[in-house]
């Protein structure tokens, strides 16, 4: 069965050092993991894509699941 995570930091910095902590994980076999992605929301409301990693259709479902949350 595949799981998603999807988590929200205050901060592009937290992001991203969250985004680490899964990828040291990933590395030590304690997890999965088949894509990922940094977004971020501006001021103004608009979403841009700070870091994506697509990897076939994991990478797919990950976009229209985060795309569906925004």
């Amino acid at each position: 069965m595949n799981k998603m995570i999807v988590a929200v930091f205050g901060t592009e910095e937290g992001a991203f050092k969250g985004l680490s902590a899964i990828r040291e994980l990933h590395s030590e076999g304690s997890i999965s993991l088949y894509s990922s992605a940094v977004l971020a929301k501006a001021e103004n409301g608009e979403v841009e894509i700070r870091q994506a990693a697509d990897k076939g259709p994991y990478g797919t479902a990950t976009g229209i699941a985060v795309g569906g949350l925004v």
